[in-house]
């Protein structure tokens, strides 16, 4: 059945044609398009994505749907995929690569820096920005904190030292 990805198709046609679609200003506004091949036609789109994946979430969504690999390139064969909602997250134009970093990178640029690398040296070995690397040295790596099972919360939300006697 077609229809899914029929549904898809009109949706990507429709954010990078119509002026008037709330998603416009993200798409088309960006320059991005919709290459001619698929313009032409719904089947020439299939014929080169194939049916999206199966799989419905927990929440009723489904699982799988279009993405550009490249987000400032176009919809084209060759840079569209159907991705997880994370593959997308991790995809967005807003996405930090710090918020990717795994610990052992985390370990090779606190070490880097423990000897006496700039950040900004680091940041070219690791592709992430100067700050990232000052937050991961100076113990303030992301933006949530994880709070420490033993420290005291209070009644306000506020953590608090707890007083020594």
């Amino acid at each position: 059945m077609k229809m899914v990805e029929r549904r898809v198709y009109a949706r990507m046609i429709e954010r990078c044609t119509n002026e008037n679609n709330i998603s416009f200003k993200h798409y088309a506004a960006r320059g991005i398009t919709v290459c001619d091949r698929w313009l032409e036609s719904f089947e020439n789109f299939y014929a080169d994505m194939g049916p999206r994946p199966p799989g419905v979430s927990s929440g009723g969504r489904a699982v799988w749907s279009l993405d550009r690999i490249d987000n400032d390139g176009g919809y084209e064969p060759g840079n569209c995929r159907w991705a997880t909602q994370s593959q997308q997250n991790r995809n967005r134009r807003g996405a930090r690569a710090d918020n990717f970093l795994n610990p052992v990178a985390v370990c090779l640029i606190r070490h880097m820096k423990r000897r006496g690398a700039r950040d900004v040296d680091i940041a070219h070995a690791f592709g992430v920005g100067h700050c990232t690397v000052w937050r991961h040295t100076f113990g303030r790596p992301g933006i949530a904190r994880v709070r420490r099972h033993d420290s005291p919360k209070h009644a306000d939300g506020v953590i608090r030292k707890a007083r020594t006697r």
